[in-house]
């Protein structure tokens, strides 16, 4: 379930982040670059360790249905009704299309934060004298 959001996540990351190196611009400002390296960062964080099945979120994570959120791997793979969860990744790599999936996900990552970043100078400007597609609403 998660791949599906991520993608959708980067995207109006990305937008947000081109919002806020508007405001803040300075013509020597690498802000976009730096937040979208902390972005980048963060997300591949959090699905690489969902994907390996890290316990990096204490007691959160557990197979109770009526705790918070399942496992990494139920986040991340329970949407095509595989039988989770994975132990370890010698049965992750019994489902070699889905292991796939996973890594071409993690490798667009970039691709969708840029899009993201696309659609906001298309939207706000790029510039503080630019006004983009929300001018045209004023």
């Amino acid at each position: 379930m998660a791949f599906l959001i991520d993608t959708f996540l980067l995207i109006c990351l990305g937008t947000l982040l081109a919002l806020i190196a508007k405001k803040r611009y300075k013509p020597e400002s690498f802000l976009i670059y730096e937040l979208s390296f902390i972005t980048l960062a963060l997300f591949y964080y959090m699905s690489l360790g969902l994907w390996l099945g890290y316990p990096m979120f204490g007691d959160f994570i557990d197979e109770d249905p009526t705790k918070f959120m399942y496992s990494g791997e139920s986040m991340l793979l329970g949407f095509i009704g595989m039988t989770l969860p994975f132990n370890n990744w010698n049965e992750l790599v019994k489902y070699p299309f889905w292991v796939g999936y996973g890594v071409i996900m993690f490798c667009t990552y970039p691709m969708w934060l840029f899009l993201g970043i696309k659609n906001g100078y298309r939207m706000f400007g790029r510039y503080p004298h630019q006004k983009g597609l929300m001018g045209l609403i004023k």
